[in-house]
């Protein structure tokens, strides 16, 4: 769900495959998942959302930091979690580092993203272990949860923004 008021991207955007894609041939491991609708899901409210496509899903947090868990499906380790909120250093270095990126991109598009790193109000931070780069079509119900009932864009270290279904911008 694009956030209210974003321009779309040109026609010419590459198809929803891409993002399988472009994650499968992408070196990056790492996505975010930038919010502009408030804080970010709790990791029980993923979880919940989640269970509910596959009871084989299961994020188990981190009981000293609840903002850190681990995302299996059935045994297998796909991806750590991070949520970050303003205010805290990790969400605001990253804000300005994808800024800083985006500011030296000559795409028309690029707009879109800025305006969300603007308007972010957190993060859903994602490092894909083996399990989650190699079996990508088990993380994307997590991508899909997100996009369904969160508004923001989904962002792909070393290559791009995404909206559900297509690159909005290469980076870098």
């Amino acid at each position: 769900m694009l956030p209210d008021g974003l321009p779309t991207p040109d026609d010419d955007a590459p198809s929803e495959t891409e993002l399988e894609e472009g994650l499968q041939n992408n070196v990056s491991n790492f996505l975010r998942y930038i919010l502009t609708d408030g804080a970010p899901p709790t990791l029980a409210e993923i979880d919940q959302g989640l269970s509910m496509i596959n009871r084989a899903y299961a994020i188990d947090a981190d009981l000293v930091e609840p903002s850190f868990g681990d995302l299996y499906f059935e045994d297998r380790l796909l991806a750590e979690i991070e949520l970050n909120i303003p205010d805290d250093d990790v969400f605001e270095d990253d804000v300005a580092d994808i800024i800083e990126e985006l500011q030296k991109q000559d795409d028309p598009n690029r707009e879109i993203p800025l305006r969300v790193m603007g308007d972010a109000t957190g993060m859903v931070a994602i490092n894909l272990k083996r399990d989650g780069y190699d079996n990508f079509g088990l993380v994307r119900p997590l991508l899909d949860w997100l996009f369904d009932h969160r508004k923001g864009l989904l962002q792909i270290d070393l290559d791009g923004f995404y909206d559900r279904d297509q690159r909005i911008i290469a980076l870098l």
